[in-house]
């Protein structure tokens, strides 16, 4: 692969080939796209070679491309904590927490709009990943994929009995179709229940706290479940502590129980295959 010739504009990450550098098979260079990083080679980060042969795919109707991601809240979107401390959390809110994310995660993928990702419009990935998910007809999961397994994909759900509606797998499908090895029938999806939700508002919470122990290198689900069984998260303060976060642009851990006698969840899982053509 050559170098670049400063010819690609990308708003993107560069990681299809309506990159005009990825197209003519060269690097990009600090030229192009106002020398912002991108997954072409360019300014020190390794290209990544799509899978299939590397052209876009549609799948049932689901487009599997990259789109612009949008930025930050305007400054008063979030002035008021009204929108945290009651009621579920929005898509703005979610939204401005992926961003937060997205900049504390090396190495890694993910954190789209969850906006973006419901309208089966967000970036397909091809490493490391971690994503919140807005699942209808309200409800929010975390998905995770270690970058190693290839086709395999885990889902961390606070709610017993929501399970993998059609919603979820199309929004999986978009995102984790690179994943699937050649000649694999599809992605399979281990959902995992760990800690639950008590009432029916704070799916969000939860999804975010997943996520932050993932991205905090709970890489391995396995231990990263036993933890969550034996110290679970205080419920009673989460709204709070993602109050606090939001207000000094910093996602950290979710406070827990440590009392002897709090309340313990076996986690439940069961396994999902998706099929793609």
């Amino acid at each position: 692969k050559g170098s670049g010739s400063g010819t690609c504009k990308c708003k993107s990450r560069c990681t299809t080939k309506r990159c005009a550098c990825r197209r003519a098979l060269v690097d990009c260079t600090s030229s192009c796209h106002e020398g912002r990083a991108c997954k072409n080679g360019g300014l020190g980060v390794a290209s990544d070679v799509l899978p299939r042969g590397g052209e876009e795919e549609e799948i049932e109707n689901v487009a599997v491309g990259v789109v612009e991601l949008p930025g930050p809240l305007p400054a008063n979107a979030l002035d008021s904590a009204d929108g945290v401390l009651n009621g579920p959390l929005s898509d703005d809110v979610m939204g401005e927490v992926c961003r937060l994310l997205r900049g504390q995660g090396l190495d890694l993928e993910g954190f789209d709009s969850p906006a973006i990702l419901k309208a089966r419009q967000g970036n397909c990935v091809l490493r490391r990943c971690i994503q919140l998910h807005h699942v209808d007809p309200f409800h929010w999961v975390c998905s995770y994929h270690d970058g190693q397994t290839r086709g395999h994909v885990v889902v961390l759900d606070s709610k017993i009995g929501t399970g993998l509606s059609f919603d979820l797998a199309c929004q999986l499908v978009s995102l984790y179709f690179h994943q699937v090895p050649a000649g694999e029938p599809g992605i399979m999806v281990e959902v995992v229940e760990p800690q639950q939700q008590e009432g029916s508002e704070d799916c969000g919470l939860f999804a975010i706290a997943f996520a932050v122990e993932v991205l905090n290198g709970r890489g391995d689900i396995i231990p990263l479940l036993g933890d969550l069984a034996s110290l679970p998260f205080d419920q009673g303060v989460m709204r709070e502590h993602l109050v606090d976060c939001l207000a000094v642009g910093q996602m950290s851990v979710f406070p827990r129980v440590r009392h002897p006698l709090a309340k313990r969840h076996i986690p439940r899982k069961f396994k999902s295959l998706i099929k793609v053509n």
